[in-house]
Order: C-alpha cells, then structure tokens, then sequence
C-alpha cells in the first residue's frame, strides 16, 4: 500500500514535467518559424571564377535554381501603416556559373518577382553574346578573328568595357592588360570548346609555333560612335576580368527599375550591396557583412566586410590552376602581361571593396598580377580599399591604408549580433571553426521531433487525468 502511494505521488511530479516539456518544445517550434532574415544578408567574397561553359555547352538555357520568400521586416516609420518590407531570393545560371539575387520591397508596392528574373536571366544571357570567349559567334569572339586593323563598328557595352580595360592598364602599369587572349589560347587555358573538367587536368604547354601579341597600347577605342580598332592583326581581347562587374551594375540596374528597395546580389564570388535603403528604413546600421574567404580552407574567413553599399571582388591563384611541363608547378589562369607566363599557383588572394563594381573587378585582378610590393604602391596611388594574402610571406595577410576601415581581420574582427547576420557562406558550406557570426534556423527534422516529444507529452498527462477522474 505504501508502495503503491509512492508511485502514485511520483506520477503528478512526472506528468508536470513532461506538460512543462510539451509546452517548451511548442515554444521552440513557434520561435523557430519566425523568418530569418539573416541568412540572406551574407556572403563569401572568393576567388572570382572564370566565366565557362555549362557541361552541355548550352549556356542561358540551364534551369533557373528554386526562388523562395525569405521574410518580411517591420518598416520603421510607418507602423502607423502597417508596413513591411518583403524579401524574395532569385537565382539562376549564366556564363557558366550560378548568380544569386536577394532584393527588399515595401509590400505595399506591386513587385513581380517573376518578370524581375527573367528581365535578369535575360541581361545576363545579352552580356554572354557580347564578351564569351567559349561563343565563335559572340561580339568579342568576332572582333578578335578579324585581322584587318580598321575600325570595327561595336555594341555600346563593348566599347565602355574596351575603354574601361584601357584606362585599368595605363592606371595599373601594364599589370592589367586586356590582350591576353592570344597567350590564353595558346596555351589552352581557354578554348571555344567547353573544356574537360576532369580531376586531372593536362598539363599546358604553348604552342611553340604560336607567338601571341600582348600590347594593350596597340587597341583604340571610341564611345561614339561605339568602335574599336588593332593595330596589329594578333591583336585579340580578354575582357573577362571586368565582365562580372559590369554585369553586377546591369543586374542592379534591372533591381532598381523593378521597385525594390534594396538588394544584395552575387556573381562568381563577386558581391554588389545596394541596401541603405532599407538599413535606414530599419534602423539597423550594421550593414551587409561580406567574409573573405581563405584561399587555404575555404570553410575559414581571412576577413570579414560592413557596408551598406559597393562591391567586393577578390582575385587569387589558388582556385584554377594547371600543372606546368616545363617548370613541374602548378601554374594559375592569371597571365604577368610583361612575360607571358601565367603567374605559379599559391595560396593568395587579393580582394578590393570599391563602390563601382567595374574597378572593383579590375583592381582585384590588376593588384594580384602586380604583386604585393607594387600592388600595395597602386592601392595607396589610387586609395583603394585591398586585402592581400599569401600563405608563403612572413606576414601573410596585409591591408591598405584605404581598406584599414573596410577590411577586419577575422581574429580581430567583433561581429555583433544582429537580426541581419548569417553563416558566411557562398556555397552551402558550414564550419564549427568559422560559426561565430552564425544565426540559423533550426532544420525541419528538430522540429519534427520537438512536435513528436510535445505530442507524446500532452498524451500522456491526458491519460493521466482521465485516470483520476475515473478514480
């Protein structure tokens, strides 16, 4: 008997509890819905990727990857409304490599999110046709195969890209130099064909037959009328290493003509930020937090950037990379224009914010071909805001005078929490290493098994007091 009163004051205590932990898990449930904003507002600043060409060669025919709502933000100033900001992500392919687009509008203002991807999808394809060198039949292929030196009438893009290039070389020295084509095709690193994309790739020796021109002085240009002339017939361009930035300011555009209020947008490890809009609307000045990633493990950040605004584009040699007959190296796709030879694949970066995307682009690739010490000399000329790393110097990571405020060093940088911020990740990659700065959701699974355990628990006191009624 007394037993048996043992168990039975033993039982409430037991079914209070498992009440306490129904209730518990619903609340982590409910918590856990609430839209994340954070893990959009993010990104990875890598290595830029080459513009290639899909496996079935096909580019702008690819489908388009999922596009989902996000969130919707309360507006600061028109509580009295009732206001909020919506948020969409749009992605897709192009140029051989995905883009991604976050965009905020007030959801008072008519957005139709499915024309904005397809007016995106759209430019980018037009951009393609213009400057692929895997296309015979794009604009630039054409220009570089015909060998007379008179002026060939040009789309107005290409004309400001060739102009943009020119005044990259004259500002850089000759360490930017737009005609490389020759030695790129020479040697193979680029072809019109899609290349292999074995693990293996052969080694890349030039064609000894083959003596490309590289002379940027040799190109001329005019804006209008849009043309551009040789002055020797080898003359071919490679207008690659502004194409993600001048695509980065046509994506926007398209953003701003569609309403929205801001939007943050991806492109080849390329980032363009275009949102204090909707930081001042709430209230939230910690800005966009772009994480530089590690050329030596990319699940790890060099360094971590705040802005409300600009782009953030790196260039490094340690992404594409060849093995080399002659030298027994590997060797990088980034071409030193004075020699020929593409520069030895190492573990180093150089990565540039800057508010136009177009120099951002062409800064990056300039100061890694320039080398630390000049590259360095050219970001303090021109004040620009650089990161350089190299795994092989005594001091591996240095920053500018002008990227002292832009660029925190990940060991030193303190990343607030904010309801903003997100796992630094470009391609879906997590690291218990690298997860200060991480706010995510919980997975569909855990609150599966919440729902299951707060079920379970509700049942089970229900039985309870059903029993002592009946007692």
């Amino acid at each position: 008997m007394d037993g048996q009163m043992q168990i039975r004051m033993g039982r409430p205590s037991l079914n209070s509890l498992l009440v306490v932990l129904a209730w518990c898990s619903l609340a982590v449930i409910c918590r856990s819905s609430e839209p994340d904003h954070a893990n959009h507002l993010v990104g990875v600043a890598a290595d830029k990727r080459e513009s290639k060409p899909s496996p079935d060669s096909r580019l702008g025919t690819q489908p388009l990857q999922s596009e989902r709502n996000s969130s919707q933000v309360p507006v600061a100033g028109f509580a009295e409304t009732g206001a909020t900001i919506a948020s969409c992500e749009l992605s897709g392919m192009a140029m051989g490599m995905g883009w991604k687009v976050q965009v905020w509008c007030r959801d008072d203002v008519v957005f139709d999110r499915v024309a904005l991807k397809q007016e995106l999808q759209a430019e980018l394809e037009r951009l393609e046709s213009i400057f692929s060198l895997y296309r015979s039949q794009s604009e630039i292929s054409r220009w570089n195969h015909h060998r007379a030196i008179d002026w060939q009438v040009v789309s107005p893009d290409f004309a400001r890209l060739v102009q943009e290039a020119l005044r990259q070389a004259r500002q850089s020295e000759g360490a930017f130099d737009p005609t490389i084509a020759g030695v790129m095709e020479a040697r193979k690193f680029r072809s019109i064909w899609p290349t292999s994309r074995s693990k293996n790739p052969q080694p890349r020796q030039q064609d000894p037959e083959v003596i490309p021109i590289i002379d940027w002085q040799a190109v001329e240009v005019t804006t209008e009328p849009p043309q551009v002339r040789k002055n020797h017939p080898e003359i071919q361009l490679d207008l690659n290493a502004l194409v993600e930035g001048l695509a980065l300011e046509k994506m926007r555009g398209c953003c701003q003509r569609a309403g929205v209020l801001a939007c943050l947008l991806s492109l080849g490890g390329e980032y363009l930020i275009d949102c204090e809009r909707l930081f001042s609307q709430t209230q939230n000045q910690v800005g966009v937090k772009i994480f530089v990633e590690s050329p030596i493990d990319a699940t790890k950040s060099l360094a971590v950037v705040r802005s409300l605004k600009g782009c953030v584009s790196t260039s490094g040699t340690y992404r594409q990379k060849w093995p080399d007959v002659e030298s027994r190296d590997q060797v990088s796709h980034l071409i030193e224009p004075q020699t020929g030879q593409p520069l030895k694949a190492t573990a180093s970066l150089v990565s540039v914010y800057h508010e136009n995307p177009i120099l951002a682009d062409g800064w990056a690739t300039s100061l890694m071909v320039a080398g630390r010490e000049k590259g360095l000399m050219l970001a303090d000329e021109y004040q620009l805001a650089a990161l350089f790393y190299s795994a092989e110097e005594d001091e591996p990571l240095i920053i500018s005078k002008a990227g002292k405020g832009i660029f925190e060093p990940w060991e030193t940088a303190l990343v607030p929490a904010n309801p903003f911020q997100a796992h630094p990740s470009n391609d879906d990659r997590t690291s218990e290493e690298n997860s200060s700065p991480v706010v995510s959701g919980w997975s569909w699974s855990w609150k599966i098994i919440l729902c299951i355990t707060g079920i379970t628990a509700l049942i089970r006191f229900a039985r309870f007091a059903a029993g002592r009624v009946d007692g």
